[in-house]
């Protein structure tokens, strides 16, 4: 019977010991320009937010905006940042599906968002391209 509870205690040692916390700093490029729909001009001080949907092991589950920069006067989004997270790793553990939303909203304008997995974007100079060409807002007015 000890042999049996030393050998359940030394499997479990050995599965603990192989899980770690790891932090990662992962920088994207968000880059474009807003419009209003309507009359086609450029559109300043659009809130642009990150959502993490799939890095994090607990800030994914929240799905907390966090703003990250705003549209110029001239509409344009131009935009680096470091988004800094953390996930407990071990053979066991799914890969983070490393998927995340793009959040363009304003007061005046139906909020619009995007959807991408990082994998499947462009890497340049060590960052993440995120490119959201140009984008048509809606007014909230036109659209009640």
């Amino acid at each position: 019977m000890l042999k049996y509870v030393i050998c359940i205690f030394l499997v479990f040692s050995i599965y603990g010991c192989l899980h770690r916390h790891v932090d990662k700093i992962t920088t994207f490029s968000v880059n474009g320009k807003v419009y209003d729909k309507k009359t086609g001009s450029p559109v300043s001080e659009i809130i642009i937010n990150f959502i993490d949907t799939g890095f994090d092991d607990k800030r994914h589950k929240r799905q907390s905006p966090l703003a990250i920069g705003k549209s110029d006067d001239s509409g344009t989004i131009n935009i680096d940042f470091e988004f800094w997270w953390g996930r407990t790793e071990g053979p066991l553990k799914n890969k983070p599906e490393k998927t995340f939303t793009v959040e363009l909203e304003a007061d005046n304008y139906q909020t619009k968002r995007f959807d991408y997995r990082a994998d499947d974007l462009t890497r340049e100079n060590g960052k993440i391209i995120v490119p959201l060409g140009n984008i048509y807002l809606t007014s909230k007015s036109l659209a009640e």
